[in-house]
């Protein structure tokens, strides 16, 4: 079991400078909206993903009036050793791994494996398709390597042949390239679509068991993939067979129109609570509930997962609309990772009985709250 022991931070959001110490399990921050404790989560995930869960634009994590921010932290191992992380944020994008640089995201991410929940997270029920898609490549990147390799190569030939469309030539050497990148599309795009629907497979069994407890007894939740390549796409060699066909049935509605239409990054996640479409006909509180049962499953796989060394669960705000029932089933089960911690502004009362450390948040500023 790993866990993050160390955590610095240098003009990130309202931080000038912070340096925090953490043990295993439980930690709370604690303190009024707005102080500052959603950024710490923010910060741990950005270390995990490259990515913040509050934007786009990495440019807002700088403090007002800084020209860049740094984010680094310690990973402790079981067998002694320790992984220094950092990231520097300016012009440009530096990352290092125990002091020595590193090009590629992808020999950056997996390091820490970091599950967040967020109000935001409703948006994986009523929001778009490319919010789903993300969901699952997120989760899948930090269960496998290659997989972030398969979806950072296919989205590269991805947008060389989108390019080649938009330059309709014609001619010969054009159809050439078209085919050449949709070989890249379907070697890289056949996997990816392959590990989304054993995902979903491995998630079923959790997603069942989560809705039993989060949901009245008569409603069940099922997800289906929805795919451009068809129905029935669970042995990867015919897929890649029917991918073969689609590209080739689709590449003059591709040309006419500029773009390509056949492939994962069309593809959808279809969420039904009782057979009817939770994002069109559910109730916002069911959407929630929804979305917290999507996230608690993926939590229990990256927890199972035998080549995790860790996992970090980070709650924000997300308690608040759960009755006690609902907030102790989820807190029981969130428990489980390697390291929690909440950002809350009234400690839950489960909580309350378990080992924790508590710091205090006010207006940018950390203090670890002493027994």
């Amino acid at each position: 079991m790993g866990y993050l022991s160390k955590l610095t931070l240098e003009n990130f959001r309202n931080y000038s400078k912070a340096d925090l110490s953490f043990s295993p399990g439980l930690t709370i921050f604690h303190g009024e909206n707005g102080q500052g404790k959603t950024s710490l989560l923010e910060s741990i995930y950005f270390l995990s993903l490259l990515r913040s869960f509050r934007t786009r634009n990495v440019q807002h994590l700088k403090s007002w009036k800084t020209e860049a921010f740094d984010v680094s932290c310690v990973l402790e191992h079981e067998d002694l050793l320790a992984d220094h992380l950092q990231v520097t944020y300016g012009d440009k994008r530096k990352l290092q791994v125990n002091g020595n640089a590193v090009s590629r995201s992808s020999e950056f991410i997996r390091q820490i494996n970091a599950i967040s929940f967020t109000p935001e997270d409703i948006e994986l029920i009523k929001g778009s398709a490319g919010g789903r898609r993300q969901f699952f490549d997120i989760v899948l990147s930090q269960l496998s390597p290659n997989y972030l390799i398969n979806l950072q190569n296919y989205n590269k030939a991805l947008k060389s042949r989108n390019v080649i469309l938009r330059n309709d030539q014609g001619d010969n050497s054009q159809e050439s390239l078209l085919k050449t990148y949709e070989q890249l599309l379907i070697q890289y795009g056949s996997k990816i679509c392959y590990e989304r629907l054993s995902l979903l497979k491995k998630l079923e069994p959790k997603i069942a068991q989560f809705t039993k407890e989060m949901f009245p007894e008569s409603k069940k939740l099922k997800l289906i993939y929805q795919s451009t390549l068809g129905k029935n796409l669970d042995d990867q060699e015919a897929l890649t067979e029917l991918y073969i066909k689609k590209c080739q049935d689709s590449r003059a509605k591709d040309l006419s129109r500029g773009m390509t239409h056949i492939g994962p990054h069309r593809d959808d996640i279809f969420i039904l609570l009782s057979g009817k479409s939770l994002g069109a006909f559910g109730s916002e509180g069911q959407c929630r509930l929804a979305s917290l049962v999507l996230k608690m499953a993926a939590a229990e796989q990256l927890i199972e997962d035998s080549q995790t060394d860790n996992v970090l669960l980070l709650i924000d705000d997300v308690l608040g609309e759960l009755d006690a029932d609902r907030k102790e089933a989820f807190l029981r089960t969130i428990m489980r990772g390697d390291q929690v911690f909440i950002a809350c502004t009234d400690i839950p009362e489960y909580c309350q009985s378990l080992d924790y450390n508590l710091y205090n948040v006010e207006e940018g500023s950390v203090s670890l709250q002493e027994e």
